[in-house]
């Protein structure tokens, strides 16, 4: 007896694989169009650059409101204080400051916050910083003992006045703070002296900024081979940013009369 085996029909079952297969790509092309038509219909209706600014809000949106808020310049000033060397400064008393524009003969006397700025000076004036709480008084100080005729300029009012001092009173430096000592350690004593302060100058002053204009050529070259002569920019201690501007032939006479 013969058997007899029904034959299966393979190109059939793979035609019908093949036509499921194509219709299940089919729709899922079509969904990704119509996705990709949504996407382009929200984003291409606004400007270019608008949609950085969509981004920008959204993250905005998810971030605490206390985080968002621009610290003040007090609570940034406080901040740096916290890392800075000196932190361990008191808060002076804040002293009302009035704009200020004169010609000054001692100019050099602002070469000397570079001295007070070094690590060094800095050591000193912090561990003296109860009796002279202010930075203004230890640069008063320290000049006047390079030069007794400093009292007759318009500098030295000046000064006074940022330390918030009364008329006629003045403030020595520590006896035993040996600050002047140290200064001729470190530059020498044949750059240590009054002839650093003779510098014609014009100096105009704001609350937190004090320029210094002065002939280049008017400075002596072993002062400058000090770095006495390089732009303080912002000193903590001093609570001001004090810049120089030099100017082959600069002439104070001119300015500010």
């Amino acid at each position: 007896k013969q058997s007899t085996t029904t034959p299966i029909n393979t190109n059939s079952a793979s035609e019908d694989n093949t036509s499921l297969l194509a219709s299940n790509m089919s729709e899922v092309l079509h969904s990704v169009k119509t996705l990709g038509a949504d996407v382009l219909a929200t984003t291409d209706s606004a400007e270019p650059h608008s949609r950085a600014e969509t981004a920008l809000e959204t993250t905005a949106a998810t971030i605490p409101e206390t985080t968002q808020q621009r610290h003040s310049p007090d609570d940034e000033s406080a901040t740096a204080n916290m890392t800075s060397p000196e932190a361990n400064f008191a808060e002076p008393e804040k002293i009302p400051a009035l704009n200020w524009a004169f010609n000054t003969e001692h100019g050099g006397v602002l070469f000397l916050l570079n001295f007070l700025n070094r690590e060094p000076a800095q050591a000193i004036v912090r561990d003296y910083w109860a009796q002279l709480p202010n930075g203004w008084l230890w640069l008063l100080g320290l000049a006047a003992e390079l030069s007794a005729t400093l009292s007759d300029d318009p500098l030295y009012d000046f000064i006074r006045a940022q330390a918030g001092l009364e008329e006629a009173l003045y403030l020595p430096l520590p006896e035993d703070s040996q600050l002047s000592g140290l200064a001729k350690k470190l530059y020498g004593e044949e750059v240590w002296t009054p002839e650093l302060l003779a510098l014609p100058a014009s100096i105009q002053a704001t609350p937190d900024h004090v320029n210094l204009m002065a002939d280049i050529s008017r400075t002596d070259i072993s002062l400058r081979l000090a770095g006495l002569d390089l732009d303080p920019g912002w000193m903590p201690w001093l609570g001001q940013v004090v810049r120089f501007y030099f100017e082959p032939g600069y002439d104070n006479s001119r300015h500010l009369r």
